[in-house]
C-alpha cells in the first residue's frame, strides 16, 4: 500500500510515472499487487516532505485485514474528513492477489489535536516486533480504544503504548523512527 501524494509527487519522484514506480517496487520488494490510496498533499508534513505517508493512513494487520484511520466524531478539518472517506472507498475497492476484498477495520484518530503536531494523532504508526507491538499514544481519550483495536489484531503479542508527543519535532512516530538504518 502507498499514498499517491507521498510517492507520485514532484517533491519525491519528479521524473517517474506510476507504472515505473510500480515496476521498481515489484522488482525490489517482490510485490505483485500494489494498493494506492489518494493521500492528502501537505498533510502529515514535516517541512512539507511526507505528504501523508501510508503508515499513518492505513496498515495491514495480516494478509487479509487493513486497519484504516477515521474520525468517528467528524471533528477533523474538512479536507481530512474527505481524505478519510476517499481512503475508505479506495480500500473497499482494493483486492488481494486472489481477487478477494480485504476486511477493513476502522481505527479512530485522537479526539483532540496533538499540540506538538497541530493535528490529530494516528494510532496506525505502530511498530511490529517479534513479541510486541509498539503503539503511539497521546494522552487522549481515544488512546485506550486505539490500543484495544490494535491488540485485537495481534494476538500473542504484547501491546505497548508509548506517548509520542516528544517525537513529533524529530520527524515522525514510532514506525517512522524505527525504519531507517544508519549508514
Amino acid at each position: 500500500m502507498a499514498t499517491k501524494t507521498s510517492i507520485l509527487n514532484d517533491n519525491r519522484n519528479p521524473s517517474l510515472r506510476k507504472e515505473e514506480i510500480e515496476s521498481v517496487l515489484s522488482k525490489y520488494l517482490g510485490v505483485t499487487n500494489i494498493i494506492w490510496i489518494s493521500g492528502l498533499r501537505g498533510e502529515d508534513n514535516h517541512d512539507e516532505v511526507t505528504d501523508y505517508h501510508i503508515d499513518g493512513a492505513a496498515r495491514f494487520s495480516n494478509e487479509n485485514t487493513i486497519l484504516y484511520e477515521y474520525d468517528p466524531f467528524g471533528e477533523s478539518e474538512a479536507q481530512l474528513l474527505e481524505a478519510y472517506e476517499r481512503h475508505y472507498q479506495e480500500l473497499r475497492q482494493a483486492r488481494n492477489t486472489d481477487g478477494e476484498p480485504f476486511q477493513l477495520i476502522p481505527v479512530p484518530v485522537t479526539r483532540k489535536k496533538v499540540k506538538e503536531a497541530d493535528s490529530k494523532g494516528s494510532y496506525l504508526n505502530f511498530y511490529i516486533g517479534n513479541e510486541v507491538v509498539l503503539v503511539p499514544i497521546y494522552g487522549d481519550e481515544h488512546d485506550k480504544l486505539g490500543l484495544q483495536i490494535i491488540e485485537g489484531q495481534f494476538p500473542g503479542r504484547r501491546i505497548v503504548g508509548i506517548n509520542v508527543s516528544k517525537l513529533y519535532p524529530y520527524g515522525g512516530m514510532i514506525h517512522c523512527v524505527t525504519q531507517q538504518q544508519p549508514q
